[in-house]
């Protein structure tokens, strides 16, 4: 089916306005059958499109969902509102300081439907990677029972349903009164449907209005306000509307604090509408008019927090519960160091618990639409007042202001809280796509206007459509349960068994050559043994210079439930195989060239830096005290050259390693090796000192760089610098000498060694003179 949207120019017509002083005409766009279709589509694609963002995100898998619902719980169980004061129930965590009026709404299909299983559905997955969408795996922010949550949906599972249908419904509305405020602003039908598209196609604002969120309530009272304050702004204030105006100000107030944004704008109305009239007396009636239902409605609670908290936000204690900021970021550090970043990326598309995001090269896009709706509105506002349309042009800057007002209490919280989400900005989303439709659409020349808005707009649909199936589905996918035949057999085997209970088959590991900033892939074949109540946690550590030390550090790590978070030992049946790929990002300032160690074990999560170690055994039933699983080289960027104050020689040790200068100092010696092919073992670098007679007085034998890079792990081209510290304490006074060479610890073998001369004897090369006095 081809669907046809026309542009089309709203004729404007004249009515008699009651606001205005005398009952002057006033002009009002009309809303035409057209403009109701284009409207009325929008809608419903909206209402299709949420539905199926509901359906395809899991139970509690956005943004702070499950205390959202909790918080609504709690008042359809008892009635009651939630209390932050110390000792108190902490279940809704920080949104019990929330208004409450989206949770009132939300309680009722909440306490039809009952809440039997919450806490079957509250299983908190410890390792999820909430915040942080650049980390592999763990999007989940809960342990999913397909059991539990499937269709046909009971307890608590269609009461969450329930409610993300009716957080669909207010995001319908937002939509409708967006198409609203672009009508009350003079826009055409192709501008109408952008400004439709930039609302109802906007993956993360249909991501939010498919979960129990409280900004889905918030955006439909914000744009509600904004039709309205544009009206009265245009039409003047009567005492109806300013007692709506009140009314709906009361309900924002009710529902979030965002919507206290509006505060000032409304003011500004007022005072512009009392100049207007030339009539100051009016400007206070109308505050009064507008005042009074806005504390009827909302003033208890700010008054109950008052006298629960000591402040009317309930701020203080909802700091108690979720820790403010130790170190807030400065206005240079917010727009330049990333933070402005996500705040930009999340207000299209970072989904899950801010962690999930789309294809990159989408946001650079989206970041130059967002300059030339920025600029274009700018443009076309400047030219709009020099022609003297001043008065549609201060429409316009109205709901500038409010964005602005909008985003600023959004950095200022930001700073507070750490929360740098761009969803923040839907209180504001219909003002904010009304405003980049007009600006995008100042760009456009007569010519292509129509056809390059309407392919904006196709656009944004398809990426709607897809990303469900895209981001959201495939971040939860359960990886599929393999029986051990299915595990392959070329991997390393291990056949590591914990307290009897899970097994590590095996592990592949690559690559097994990396710098600095890499990804390092271990894949690790996970066996349940036995049917376990409990879940049992896997660390992966990976090891730098030095190798597994107790009392050092590792260099990257990761924690996770079999299956990335997605398959808890107790949900895992006995025998099957979770074939698990870890992805772990070695630090840019590692240390290199080095081996590194994986080591790998399995624990039980009790709770914050508590935990309790599962004891291994192999194959053999010996223990497994390290878990070494295997080993990778990490090499540096670029290799180092020799010194200049180096002395240079050419000695050759088999076929691979040659000696290309040493340094001499007090007892340190310097090594400079290289790889000219890679050695296929480990060899052993001796160090003897010799006195006059050739007789040896002091041995000195390590692996190169003390075992931190073996030269098995040597690339072509390597250039190693290996240390030696020589303790000369106890020679006597005389003249000594310094040899070196390479052996196999296994065989006692040394390399052959020739030099410029040929074969060196004895295989051992003389670099060095020295006198004790």
């Amino acid at each position: 089916m081809r669907l046809r949207v026309a542009s089309c120019e709203l004729r404007v017509a004249s009515c008699k306005g009651r606001g205005a002083k005398g009952g002057s005409k006033v002009q009002r766009p009309p809303y035409s059958r057209r403009l109701k279709g284009i409207v009325s589509l929008y809608a419903i694609l909206f209402f299709l499109l949420g539905s199926l963002y509901s359906l395809v995100t899991p139970v509690f898998e956005a943004s702070d969902e499950l205390w959202h619902f909790t918080y609504a719980a709690h008042i359809a169980r008892t009635g009651g509102l939630p209390n932050l004061a110390p000792g108190a129930d902490l279940t809704w965590w920080r949104e019990g300081h929330q208004p409450p009026l989206y949770y009132i709404l939300a309680a009722i299909p909440i306490a039809i439907t009952g809440t039997d299983g919450l806490e079957n559905l509250r299983r908190l997955n410890p390792h999820t990677t909430v915040g942080n969408p650049l980390a592999p795996g763990n999007k989940n922010i809960i342990l999913h029972n397909p059991e539990t949550e499937a269709f046909p949906w009971r307890g608590a599972v269609l009461a969450i349903h329930l409610v993300r249908l009716l957080s669909v419904l207010m995001g319908t509305g937002t939509v409708v009164l967006t198409g609203l405020l672009a009508r009350e602003l003079g826009l055409d039908g192709v501008e109408t449907a952008l400004a439709l598209s930039l609302t109802a196609f906007n993956p993360m604002f249909l991501f939010i209005s498919g979960s129990v969120n409280n900004d889905n309530l918030t955006a439909l009272l914000g744009a509600a306000v904004a039709v309205l304050l544009i009206r009265l702004l245009r039409d003047g204030v009567s005492r109806r509307r300013a007692l709506l105006l009140g009314a709906l100000l009361g309900l924002g107030a009710l529902t979030k604090f965002s919507l206290l944004t509006l505060l000032p704008i409304a003011g500004i109305v007022a005072i512009w509408d009392a100049w207007r009239r030339r009539s100051w007396l009016q400007a206070v009636q109308n505050g009064l008019l507008v005042g009074v239902p806005l504390l009827i409605i909302a003033g208890w609670w700010y008054g109950r927090n008052w006298m629960l908290y000591g402040d009317p936000g309930g701020f203080s204690a909802m700091l108690r519960v979720a820790k403010a900021r130790t170190s807030p970021p400065g206005w240079r550090e917010f727009f330049l160091e990333g933070e402005f970043r996500g705040v930009r990326y999340s207000y299209w598309a970072v989904f899950g618990g801010f962690n999930i995001l789309a294809d990159r090269w989408i946001y650079p896009l989206l970041d130059i639409l967002s300059i030339l709706a920025i600029t274009g509105m700018a443009w076309w506002m400047a030219k709009a007042w020099l022609r003297g349309k001043r008065e549609l042009a201060l429409r316009f800057a109205l709901l500038w202001a409010w964005v602005g007002v909008v985003f600023a209490s959004l950095v200022r919280f930001t700073r507070v809280m750490a929360v740098s989400q761009g969803r923040l900005m839907f209180v504001a989303i219909s003002a904010i796509s009304v405003l980049g439709a007009r600006g995008l659409a100042s760009w456009a020349t007569p010519r292509i206007r129509r056809w390059a808005l309407l392919g904006v707009c196709v656009a944004f649909l398809i990426w709607a459509a897809v990303a469900p199936f895209r981001y959201i589905r495939p971040a939860y996918a359960k990886p599929p349960l393999l029986d051990e035949s299915q595990v392959p057999t070329g991997i390393h085997r291990l056949d590591w068994v914990y307290s009897g209970v899970i097994r590590l088959i095996g592990v592949e590991i690559y690559p097994k050559t990396l710098k600095p900033g890499d990804k390092l892939h271990v894949r690790a074949y996970w066996q349940l043994l036995k049917s376990v109540e409990e879940d049992y946690s896997i660390f992966v550590h990976v090891w730098g210079r030095g190798g597994i030390n107790p009392e050092g550090r590792y260099i990257a790590s990761l924690d996770t439930y079999p299956g990335l978070g997605s398959w808890p030992t107790s949900l895992i049946p006995p025998g099957k195989v979770v074939a698990d790929e870890y992805v772990i990002r070695i630090p840019p300032d590692a240390e290199a060239p080095a081996m590194l160690t994986v080591e790998m074990g399995v624990y039980e999560y009790l709770r914050p830096s508590q935990y309790r170690n599962l004891a291994g055994v192999d194959a053999h039933g010996d223990p497994v005290t390290a878990g070494k699983a295997g080993y990778v080289a990490l090499i540096p960027h670029r290799w180092p050259s020799v010194p200049p104050q180096a002395t240079k020689v050419d000695y050759r040790f088999g076929d691979a390693i040659r000696l290309a200068a040493f340094e001499w100092a007090d007892g340190l010696l310097r090594l400079y090796w290289q790889a000219e092919k890679r050695p296929d073992r480990d060899y052993t670098v001796f160090v003897h000192v010799l006195d006059e007679t050739g007789k040896q007085v002091a041995v000195f034998d390590s692996m190169p760089m003390g075992g931190d890079f073996p030269t098995s792990f040597w690339p072509v081209g390597a250039l190693v610098v290996d240390e030696h510290r020589l303790d000369l304490t106890g020679l006597e006074p005389g003249r000594y000498s310094v040899e070196i060479g390479l052996y196999s610890l296994d065989t006692m073998e040394r390399l052959p060694a020739t030099g410029p001369q040929g074969s060196i004897p004895d295989r051992a090369v003389k670099i060095a003179e020295f006198v004790i006095k």
